[in-house]
């Protein structure tokens, strides 16, 4: 299809040729299925063949492993290669040299992320119609303080790394870094170089083998 070319009437019922540019560089197109916790939905992303894209906030990395099993076993059981999968975890990010610094430049804006989805807190027996606000905000920022500290790519590189290793282990592919939940811009883009060296230091571990 890449290097074909279809006709379509154009202007004046004139006969135009359209071809697809730039070409396509893959001859099959991956396909992603978003989930946000069910597990039904990771066992037919598996036996439909397709990547898995989630994010880390609601799991417990017990059930992130658990997961992620289903979906290898159910591609298995569907005839696809359970490895060949890919499975990408959403983490809000920051890096920084200071946790206790990095805890208060992102407390706002990440409070305030959470207290938009507060309602996926009903798993703690909260309840959305008697809940007062000062409930709201006592709810968040136990959130936030629980988040920062075990799920989220937000602190030092030593803190981060601790976590990036857990998700490999859990059978984790990839991290999507979340970057852009409120803070200010020149902030994000003096922390990308962190970043950018854990990439390289990660890049490095598998290209050795040692993942």
């Amino acid at each position: 299809m890449g290097r074909e070319s279809v006709k379509f009437r154009g202007a004046g019922e004139a006969e135009v040729e359209v071809r697809i540019l730039p070409r396509p560089i893959q001859p099959r197109l991956p396909v992603w299925v978003t989930t946000a916790g069910s597990m039904q939905t990771w066992v037919k992303a598996g036996e439909a063949g397709a990547n898995i894209l989630a994010a880390l906030v609601g799991y417990s990395l017990e059930d992130l492993t658990e997961r992620i099993k289903l979906y290898r076993r159910a591609r298995a059981q569907s005839g696809h290669d359970p490895a060949a999968g890919q499975v990408t975890v959403m983490a809000h990010t920051f890096i920084g040299d200071n946790n206790d610094t990095v805890r208060e430049q992102v407390r706002s804006p990440l409070s305030h992320y959470l207290r938009s989805y507060i309602n996926q807190f009903a798993n703690v027996g909260y309840d959305p119609e008697g809940a007062t606000e000062e409930d709201k905000d006592t709810i968040v920022r136990i959130a936030f303080e629980h988040y920062f500290s075990n799920g989220s790519l937000l602190g030092t590189p030593n803190k981060c790394a601790r976590l990036i290793d857990r998700l490999i282990e859990a059978g984790v592919d990839e991290i999507a870094c979340l970057i852009d939940f409120g803070l200010d811009i020149d902030q994000i883009i003096e922390s990308l170089h962190r970043l950018n060296e854990m990439r390289e230091h990660y890049s490095h571990k598998m290209s050795a083998g040692n993942l």
